[in-house]
């Protein structure tokens, strides 16, 4: 199997990538319409990471992002607040808990539900209860 920058083809990408190569050699197109068919191709080929690629690489990740931007304390939630928003996420039907892990993630946004309910500015992303509230935490 043919392969563009390491991304497996299909037969009819490599006709529409031969047919655009011949279209730039005759002048039909630029070299930057040639370089967005291919990009679009890329894309289109490209499988997205799985969960359990996500949660392998999320950890360091997501240390690395709170000690370069969460090292304030006004930027973390208060202890009660915190444990009032995890307390919520717990009963909510959007909660996903990754196999074999401790690693309980939000359907909605993807985000790491012991990490997001910690920060102060976070925002539950469920659809609000009609009250005020920011999605299923009070505050």
């Amino acid at each position: 199997m043919v392969s563009l920058i390491g991304v497996p083809l299909h037969k009819d990408d490599l006709e529409n990538i031969e047919q655009s190569l011949q279209s730039y050699k005759r002048g039909e197109i630029s070299a930057g319409e040639y370089n967005a068919i291919l990009l679009e191709i890329k894309i289109r080929n490209t499988k997205p990471p799985s969960a359990l690629q996500l949660l392998k690489s999320a950890p360091g990740k997501l240390g690395t992002w709170i000690k370069e931007r969460v090292s304030r304390p006004e930027m973390l939630a208060e202890r009660e607040v915190y444990r009032e928003r995890l307390q919520a996420c717990s009963v909510c039907e959007h909660q996903m808990h990754v196999a074999s892990t401790n690693v309980k993630l939000c359907r909605l946004c993807g985000c790491v539900l012991q990490a997001k309910a910690r920060l102060n500015n976070s925002r539950c992303p469920a659809p609000n209860d009609g009250q005020g509230r920011n999605g299923k935490w009070k505050r």
